[in-house]
């Protein structure tokens, strides 16, 4: 019988929870055991309150006395209502009260003994893990990309006088001799990052206003267009006006600010012709980094 009752004898994971497993991966996985985790100990929690706590509290013939609270009045404590079925109704003497810590002691142990199997059947979820991989991603890999899968690990804080893949390479191999295909450095590339960013910001800007002039201009000429045959100009209002004709948009530069253009400060320039100095100026200083970072690989 206590089989069915999870949070007393819980159960390893079936054949429908590891299809499950299979189907929607290990992180959602856990996800859902831990929902139902919460449920179990709680649901069964409570109905062992009402047949348990509930019960004694009810049936205790107790109403409350009066007491001296902070303030120097006096107070009861209330019994009524809500309060009838709560811990209220056990005066501070009532040999009832064993009832009630027994529950919690009972309560207690039966919550880490979930948190135990829970703990479990993770370990042994996560080892599999480790030593075969995510079924979904392993599936389309190669037999060879699996083994390198199965026996690669991460080190950290190595040392300067290590941090070349061929010296991390010579290191392990000393400790592992034969065992040991290939040895790889991730090098910091903070900077690489950045610079990176900022080119994007610059190719973002120029597409911007790029795409601004683009518009204008195909405005001027629809406007032009649908004035032929006619005297130049649209009405606007008793008015009649020629179009005009879109310039190059032009920005202050020299404010400090990377790809500022509202600032009131600097030299006015084309906008296009800046942005695409900046963008090749990016790209030598992204491929100079890059080439420092093989470089210290080396």
């Amino acid at each position: 019988a206590l089989r069915y009752v999870p949070i007393l004898l819980p159960l390893e994971p079936t054949e429908t929870d590891r299809e499950l497993l299979r189907c929607i991966g290990l992180d959602s996985y856990v996800m859902i055991r831990f929902l139902r985790f919460g449920f179990e100990t709680q649901f069964w929690s409570f109905v062992a309150a009402c047949i348990v706590l509930i019960p004694t509290y009810y049936t205790n013939d107790y109403d409350g006395e009066f007491y001296k609270d902070e303030t120097g009045g006096f107070s009861t404590t209330t019994t009524t209502g809500y309060f009838r079925i709560t811990i209220n109704r056990l005066e501070n003497d009532s040999p009832k009260i064993w009832v009630v810590w027994a529950f919690a002691i009972v309560y207690f142990l039966a919550i880490l003994r979930r948190l135990w199997v829970e703990w479990v059947v993770f370990v042994d979820l996560r080892e599999d893990f480790l030593a075969n991989g995510d079924p979904d991603a392993t599936k389309e890999d190669d037999p060879e990309s699996v083994k390198q899968f199965r026996n690669s690990c991460v080190v950290e804080y190595v040392p300067r006088s290590h941090r070349r893949d061929k010296d991390l390479f010579l290191f392990y191999e000393s400790l592992f001799p034969g065992q040991v295909k290939r040895a790889e450095m991730v090098v910091n590339s903070a900077r690489l990052t950045t610079l990176i960013q900022e080119r994007r910001r610059y190719i973002a800007e120029y597409e911007r206003i790029n795409a601004k002039q683009v518009h204008e201009m195909r405005e001027y000429c629809r406007l032009t267009e649908s004035l032929e045959g006619e005297e130049p100009g649209h009405s606007s209002g008793c008015i009649r006006r020629k179009p005009v004709e879109p310039v190059a948009i032009k920005i202050r530069v020299g404010g400090g600010k990377c790809c500022s253009g509202g600032s009131g400060k600097g030299e006015l320039v084309e906008a296009l012709p800046y942005y695409m100095s900046e963008i090749r100026r990016m790209n030598k200083l992204v491929d100079e980094e890059y080439r420092k970072i093989v470089r210290r690989k080396e």
